[in-house]
């Protein structure tokens, strides 16, 4: 039961961070503030795939089984499987029930690769290698001069 308590107070901190993230830079420039939110998601998504992955010992959707939101965001069992009852006592890594939008393309579409691409081709919001766990925004923009799919 407390771990269930702990888990919803963690949910709620990370999500009053992103609103409070989101408000310290509203007043300034709206693309600053989306930039930070993308920065902030990115940041969650990768904590959360490697929770996943010290827990099962694979990244989530290696084996084909089930997609990347409903592994980070359901529960699932020792071998990956999202199900509910008493085997399946992994997870959720996220709050919600779907990964994060990526406020540039208003969608949370994920690509999955099998190898990570050297460059994005802005057709999903996310891009994601199961093989090696890697996770990035899939946009073409840039902020401060660095690739949102360098973040």
């Amino acid at each position: 039961m407390l771990s269930v308590v702990l888990k919803y107070v963690l949910c709620l901190v990370i999500a009053t961070g992103t609103v409070g993230v989101v408000a310290a830079h509203m007043g300034d420039n709206p693309m600053e503030a989306m930039d930070t939110t993308l920065r902030h998601q990115v940041r969650i998504v990768r904590q959360a795939i490697q929770h996943y992955h010290d827990q099962h010992g694979s990244y989530p959707g290696k084996d084909g089984n089930g997609d990347l939101g409903d592994h980070l965001c359901w529960r699932t069992d020792r071998k990956g499987m999202v199900g509910e009852g008493p085997e399946f006592h992994f997870g959720p890594y996220l709050s919600g029930t779907a990964l994060p939008e990526n406020p540039f393309v208003r969608n949370n579409f994920v690509k999955v690769v099998a190898i990570m691409p050297s460059q994005p081709d802005g057709r999903s919001a996310w891009i994601y290698s199961p093989r090696t766990g890697e996770f990035r925004a899939n946009t073409l923009r840039e902020a401060d001069g660095h690739r949102h799919f360098d973040f």
